[in-house]
């Protein structure tokens, strides 16, 4: 597999990226598989990278385009992942989680939150100061979000029930989810 564009790691709002690459890299060359980066992260190497030009936004995941003969080396590639790089299976199929990859950003921004443990309630929270962020310049456009996710919070609503579907959680625990969003937009 050729690299046909370097990646410049230094302008590039993706902590981690260099070493989960790294990894990615040397574990699909060593079974023969070939893959293209896709998704938000080629957007940015190629506009940040190339170009110059600073992203809309830092991504929080990477996308991967591979190309496997058959389901038994896809299937060893998932176990050289796991076993040997500390990836992890996620609740949908074909997705897997390199947990280290925010361990610096949660410490470093929100170790206020950590006495309670991690949750998905934390994880609720961090996201929503995340959008918090996002929208600090803009305040009537975070009063109006926090406005339509303040009318969510009831058991009646489309957004707790769409989130149930999806995370198979409760409707209460996805109103204490959209509670804890909230709390994050606007602290």
């Amino acid at each position: 597999m050729k690299n046909i564009l370097p990646i410049p790691f230094n302008k590039i709002r993706f902590e981690n990226l260099e070493e989960i690459l790294k990894i990615l890299k040397k574990a699909l060359l060593q079974l023969g598989i070939d893959f293209y980066l896709i998704g938000a992260v080629a957007r940015d190497i190629q506009l940040t990278g190339k170009y110059d030009i600073p992203t809309p936004r830092a991504t929080l995941d990477i996308d991967i385009a591979i190309l496997v003969n058959d389901q038994d080396s896809y299937n060893r590639l998932t176990r050289m992942l796991m076993d040997q790089y500390g990836f992890e299976d996620s609740d949908r199929p074909y997705r897997y989680k390199y947990t280290d990859i925010f361990t610096d950003e949660i410490f470093d921004r929100h170790a206020d939150l950590l006495d309670e443990g991690w949750s998905d309630l934390l994880g609720a929270r961090i996201l929503g100061r995340h959008i918090g962020s996002i929208l600090r310049k803009n305040g009537e456009s975070r009063d109006k979000l926090t406005n339509l996710l303040r009318d969510q919070i009831n058991e009646d609503s489309m957004l707790p029930e769409l989130f149930a579907r999806f995370n198979k959680k409760t409707i209460e625990n996805n109103i204490n989810l959209i509670r804890e969003i909230i709390t994050g937009v606007t602290e």
